[in-house]
């Protein structure tokens, strides 16, 4: 499935279930909540504004500036590390868990919902673009077969596959998160590394 007809098909879920993004917290089906809130983000997010060549020289500031206050926190430190070609498997582990954890909770507010969204697309897209983006010579191939960076962002989806489980077990929030960091990164990742493209972008079958 592509990024777009992923967005297309929570569209379509959002209008057939009737709802609007500020109807999540009513809504009694997790599958619905999930779609609103993708739907919602997906018409919002400023992540894919950016040009990824630009990405390892911007500074924490001016990503930040995109970003609620209350995510500052995880987030600075997060993008700080990518720009020094690292990536941990756990810096935003408390994200994707306050993800699960809101999902899970009827009661929570669509705003809610919608910092979370941004959290983890700042930290699953754009920190992980920003990793690739320094470890990667975009169009050329990587002597090492890219075996560093397929370990590394795995051990980051791993974390957030297991956060999210019990609130999303279809996958389907990870899913459309690595289809976006795909949007991003996809072409850099896929002429540097064609052997381990699939695995490091979460396409493998």
């Amino acid at each position: 499935m592509t990024y777009s007809s992923l967005s297309s098909a929570v569209a379509a879920a959002v209008l057939v279930a009737g709802f609007n993004s500020s109807a999540i917290a009513q809504d009694d089906t997790q599958s619905t909540r999930i779609a609103a809130t993708i739907a919602a983000h997906d018409e919002t997010s400023p992540v894919t504004m950016w040009n990824p060549e630009d990405w390892p020289g911007t500074s924490v500031d001016d990503f930040l500036s995109l970003m609620p206050d209350q995510l500052h926190r995880t987030l600075g430190p997060a993008w700080e590390e990518a720009g020094e070609g690292s990536v941990s498997g756990t810096g935003c582990a408390g994200l994707f868990m306050g993800m699960g954890a809101r999902l899970e909770t009827e009661a929570t507010e669509a705003d809610d919902l919608t910092v979370s969204m941004q959290g983890l697309d700042g930290c699953h897209v754009a920190v992980l673009a920003r990793y690739l983006s320094v470890r990667l010579e975009p169009g050329q191939a990587a002597l090492d077969g890219c075996i560093g960076e397929m370990v590394a962002v795995n051990r980051h989806r791993s974390v957030a596959s297991s956060m999210l489980r019990d609130a999303d077990p279809d996958g389907v929030i990870l899913s459309y998160l690595d289809l976006r960091l795909d949007t991003i990164i996809g072409d850099v990742v896929r002429t540097a590394c064609p052997g381990m493209a699939a695995e490091i972008l979460g396409s493998a079958s």
